[in-house]
């Protein structure tokens, strides 16, 4: 598996609540997770991008979901946590992690929610795709 991550980040910053974004771009070949982090002003305080093999569209979602929690765990532990993305199978699989019905995220769901409990606090919001394609 050929992964390849790039990271931006902006300045350093010390908030309690911070907002992550997700989502994942398919091309022929590969898939793209790309995440944003901003503070609780809305101010971008990260960004990465990740290349993943070619999956189903919702284990890609999952997949980037997974990517902007392992961002945010590394750099802002112990904080609350937004997290918000355009996939309605992931946000619900999230927040309702017993009627995961996708079989092809179900382990990457566990995974996310496994790293999210380190979080003080945290939501998964479904957003539209306008709106997230604006901040990713």
């Amino acid at each position: 598996m050929d992964c390849e991550e790039s990271d931006i980040l902006m300045e350093s910053s010390t908030y309690w609540f911070y907002q992550t974004k997700f989502d994942v771009a398919v091309r022929p070949d590969y898939m793209v997770a790309a995440v944003t982090v901003s503070d609780h002003d809305g101010s971008l305080i990260w960004a990465t991008a990740k290349k993943i093999p070619c999956m189903d569209i919702n284990a890609g979602e999952a997949q980037a979901a997974l990517l902007a929690v392992e961002t945010a765990t590394r750099f802002y532990p112990s904080s609350s946590l937004i997290l918000e993305g355009d996939s309605l199978t992931t946000i619900t699989a999230l927040n309702n992690p017993n009627y995961c019905t996708d079989w092809s995220s179900r382990d990457i769901i566990s995974d996310v929610i496994l790293l999210l409990s380190s979080f003080s606090s945290w939501s998964a919001t479904k957003v539209s795709r306008s709106i997230n394609l604006r901040h990713i």
